[in-house]
This record gives structure tokens, C-alpha cells and sequence, in this order.
């Protein structure tokens, strides 16, 4: 339903695409929590304006009975419920609410969907896995718009494989190795890897992206990059843009998959439900570093979220450049001259002409921010620089190019 219409009981439709300038909402109906992320615009550099997450359990059991937890149902409709009166009161142009694996695989998928349509008016779409792996590849691709090789999407339930090359998503597959469903699987120690084995072998995206880049997706995995992060006191806390070499992603992905959730949680702030899937999605990730065999790991923070707002936003927002567009955006929110930045750049082109592309676009960063700054203290000014940019929540940007620029 993108039409305008009216929904019953609330104002302006939630159901239409966004335009730019207005906030964006994003309700991902999972099978362990509900989120919802409201975006301050339909930008190419999103600005995340309200980020909440309740854990509903909507998948607890389901591999057992093929249904739905009742007490995980009632939580998610009043989570539901509260985020879209939340939207409404922070005057959200657009609401996109998404179900993923619970909803698709539980035989009463469809029939809460209904409910939650009827009870409280938005619509919701129910991504089939080919969708979830796109929508996830769409994010990566919101954040890292060069990205090439092979997305993977780590949930609860399920893990989700697509290819990304030319700034277009490729075949999408799905598989059912999320943690959660692996827990109830029965299978453990040689058993359990060669199960995982096969069905990432099978998958023909990993088929045919062996060596290539991995960009990886999902809390589980979020969480052991973080782990690996404070264990080699890695100087930038960034998630974003963090990479590994194949080596360096096995050493991690082992030593998370061989801890206790009590023993991750001595290295990570998480929630006791995460560290309770970290080390089985870290067994997955371990399988799969060592069947695809990539030549890189891509920590991506943006996922299947950002990628409904990929599908929101204007064609020709997609081909600006993500990091000169934030810088830009800052610019005109905290300068006193919006727009010198530019004028700034014409002037050194000259200088920087015989400099590398990837050198002169981050000096290009430095000019459209050369004023954004101005309100701080003089004695705090070259630390606000930096930490604006190594801090902030930027795309299209690596991290030794983050230090450059706010250097």
C-alpha cells in the first residue's frame, strides 16, 4: 500500500513513499526482537533520530510447534502499537514495517500479520528470504556504495546471502542457520559444522563468490568484531568500515565461538540475550570464513533497515557520494557560511592535483567542513574535529580515511 490513502484511526498515511526532508520510519519485525529506526530524512547520508528495540521472542519455539509464541505475539503487537503512536507524535512522513523469518516460516505467520494490520492500521509486508537478502544488501550498499562481493546477513532464525557489485544487488538466497533455530537443531560438535557446511556450500552466492569480499550483517557478528576490537585495543570505535584479513576474522570468529556467554560479557556491554547467540552465530561465521575463503571482512553497520530506506529514497540521491553528502549536510546545519565549503574546494583543486582520487575526496570532506566547528571552544576546536568525523556516524568513509580527514 503506497497510495496515500487514509489508514484507519491515524492522519496521514504511514504507507507512501518518503520525501526528502521528511522522517522516515523503519519497523523490523524479527524473530527475537522488534526494532524500529526513525531516520531524519530521506537523505543519502541517513541520521538516525530514534532507535529502539524490544525483545518479544516472536520465534521461541517455533521450530518445535511451526507457530508463533503466544506471549512473544502479545508483546510484539503492544511494541508495535507504541512504536507507531511514538512515529506519529515525531511526525513521521513514512513507516515502512518489514516481518522477516518468524512471520515467512511460522504457519500462523500470516494471521498475526492480518492482526497487527487490523488492530493498529499499518501495513506490513512479509519480506520472502529472497527479499530479506536484498533489503540487507540494499543497507551495505547505502553505506559502502563500491562495495563488491558477497553480503551476509546474520538473524535470529535464518542467514541470508546476496551479491553486491556495480552498486546493484545481485541473487539473494536464504538458509536456516540462525542461532536460534541451530540451538534447537539437536546437532553439536562435527555434526554441527558439517551441517553448516553443506548448506553454505549449497548456496549459490558463496558458490560463486569464494575470495572475494564479505560483508558481514547482524547483532551476533556485530558483537564478535567488537569483542576482537578491545581484545587488539584497536584505536577507532567504530563499527562501520571495521575490516579484517581472512586470518585475522578466523582468530576471531573461533575465539568467540570457544567463550561462554558470561565470557563475552566481560569484553562486550550487550544484552544477555545477545551474548547468549554471539558464540553459536560465531560458529556459523567460523564455517563460513573457511568454505568461502574471502579476501576480506567488511563490518557493516547498516543492514536490512537501511535498506527499506535505500528503497525510499529518490533516484538521483542514490548517486551522490555518501561522504561528501554527510559533510554536506553537516555543513549546512553548523556553519555560519553553508556553502564556502565548496568555494573552499575550488580554491585548492589546483594544489591537490597531482594528490591520489581517494586523497582528493577526502581533502574535498575537509573543505565542505572547514566551518563546522566554529561554536566550540577555541581550546577544544582541533579535538572537536577529529572526533566529528572518527566518531560520527558517516558512510562511504574507511577508517585510516576517517583519521585523514579529521586530522
Amino acid at each position: 500500500m503506497r497510495d496515500g490513502s487514509e489508514l484507519p484511526g491515524f492522519g496521514p498515511s504511514f504507507a507512501r513513499r518518503a520525501h526528502p526532508g521528511e522522517r522516515v520510519g523503519v519497523v523490523d519485525i524479527g524473530s527475537n526482537s522488534v526494532r524500529m529506526v526513525i531516520f531524519e530524512g530521506a537523505t543519502r547520508a541517513p541520521a538516525y533520530f530514534f532507535n529502539e528495540k524490544v525483545l518479544c521472542g516472536l520465534g521461541a519455539g517455533l521450530q518445535e510447534t511451526g507457530r508463533l509464541d503466544p506471549n512473544g505475539k502479545m508483546r510484539a503487537l503492544l511494541a508495535i502499537k507504541r512504536f507507531v503512536m511514538l512515529a506519529e507524535a515525531m511526525h513521521v512522513g513514512t513507516l515502512d514495517a518489514v516481518a522477516t523469518a518468524a512471520l515467512r516460516d511460522a504457519e500462523d505467520g500470516p494471521e498475526f500479520k492480518d492482526q497487527i494490520q487490523r488492530e493498529i492500521g499499518v501495513p506490513i509486508r512479509i519480506a520472502s528470504g529472497e527479499d530479506e537478502a536484498r533489503l540487507a544488501a540494499q543497507g551495505v550498499l547505502l553505506g559502502s556504495p563500491t562495495a563488491e562481493g558477497v553480503v551476509a546477513d546474520l538473524g535470529g532464525a535464518s542467514l541470508e546471502f546476496c551479491e553486491v557489485a556495480d552498486g546493484r544487488t545481485g541473487r539473494g538466497a536464504t538458509t536456516p542457520l540462525g542461532p536460534l533455530r541451530l540451538a534447537k537443531s539437536g546437532l553439536e560438535g562435527k555434526a554441527l559444522d558439517a551441517h553448516i557446511d553443506r548448506i553454505i556450500e549449497a548456496s549459490p552466492p558463496i558458490a560463486d563468490g569464494k575470495g572475494r569480499k564479505l560483508y558481514v550483517v547482524g547483532g551476533s557478528w556485530r558483537a564478535m568484531a567488537r569483542a576482537h576490537m578491545k581484545r587488539t585495543n584497536y584505536p577507532l570505535n567504530v563499527l562501520h568500515g571495521y575490516t579484517l584479513s581472512l586470518e585475522e576474522a578466523m582468530e576471531a570468529a573461533d575465539w568467540a565461538a570457544s567463550r561462554t556467554p558470561q565470557e563475552l560479557g566481560e569484553k562486550l556491554e550487550a544484552s544477555t540475550s545477545r551474548l547468549a547467540v554471539t558464540p553459536l552465530g560465531a560458529r556459523v561465521m567460523s564455517r563460513l570464513l573457511r568454505v568461502m575463503k574471502p579476501n576480506l571482512m567488511f563490518v557493516s553497520a547498516f543492514g536490512l533497515r537501511e535498506g527499506v530506506l535505500y528503497e525510499n529514497l529518490p533516484t538521483p540521491l542514490l548517486a551522490l557520494d555518501p561522504l561528501l553528502h554527510a559533510c554536506e549536510v553537516i555543513e549546512q546545519r553548523r556553519s555560519r557560511f553553508p556553502g564556502f565549503g565548496e568555494e573552499l574546494h575550488e580554491w585548492v583543486k589546483p594544489i591537490i592535483a597531482d594528490e591520489s582520487e581517494r586523497d582528493r575526496r577526502c581533502i574535498h570532506a575537509v573543505c565542505v567542513l572547514a566551518d563546522v566547528v566554529w561554536r566550540t571552544h577555541p581550546d577544544y576546536r582541533p579535538l572537536a574535529c577529529f572526533e566529528l568525523v572518527t566518531r560520527g556516524n558517516i558512510a562511504g568513509v574507511s577508517h585510516v580515511d576517517r583519521v585523514f580527514v579529521g586530522t
